[in-house]
C-alpha cells in the first residue's frame, strides 16, 4: 500500500494554477496558500496538532469529541425549555440548537492522546501526531 493521499491536494495544486494565471491579482484577494487555508481550525504544533472550533452557547455536557488517526468529529446539542405562568395565561418556547463538523486531519495521529479543553464558549483539541509506518517490502518467489 502506498501512502494516503492528502485530500487537499487538489485545492493546493489549482490554487497554484490560479496564482500563476493572474499572479498580480491573486495574493491580494486570496492571500497567500497556508494550512489553514485547507484544514480550517487545525494548526501544527511541536509533536502535534490543535484543532479550535468556536461553540458559543453550549455546555461541556452538550459537546461529544470522536477522534480517529484521520479525521475529527466534533458535535453538540443543547435545548432549553422555558414556561411562563401569569394572570391565567400559560406561555412555554423551547430553543435548541445543534452543530457538527468532520475535519480531515493533515496528519495522522494517535487518538488515545486527544486532550479536550472548552473555556468561553471555544473547544481546544489538541493530538499527537504519529510517524507514517511505511509498509514491508515482500518478494515475490
Amino acid at each position: 500500500m502506498g501512502n494516503i493521499a492528502d485530500p487537499y491536494e487538489e485545492l493546493k495544486k489549482w490554487r497554484k494554477r490560479f496564482r500563476n494565471f493572474f499572479p498580480e491579482d491573486f495574493e491580494r484577494e486570496f492571500g497567500p496558500v497556508v494550512m489553514e487555508d485547507v484544514h480550517p481550525g487545525v494548526r501544527r504544533k511541536k509533536g502535534g496538532l490543535t484543532v479550535r472550533v468556536k461553540l458559543p452557547g453550549f455546555s461541556k455536557k452538550d459537546i461529544d469529541v470522536n477522534v480517529t488517526e484521520s479525521s475529527i468529529a466534533i458535535s453538540a446539542e443543547s435545548s432549553e425549555e422555558k414556561a411562563d405562568l401569569r394572570k391565567g395565561s400559560y406561555r412555554r418556547a423551547k430553543k435548541a440548537s445543534a452543530f457538527r463538523r468532520v475535519l480531515a486531519l493533515p496528519e495522522p495521529v494517535d487518538p488515545k492522546s486527544a486532550r479536550a479543553k472548552y473555556e468561553n464558549g471555544m473547544l481546544e483539541v489538541t493530538l499527537k501526531t504519529v510517524s507514517r509506518k511505511k509498509g514491508k517490502s515482500l518478494r515475490i518467489k
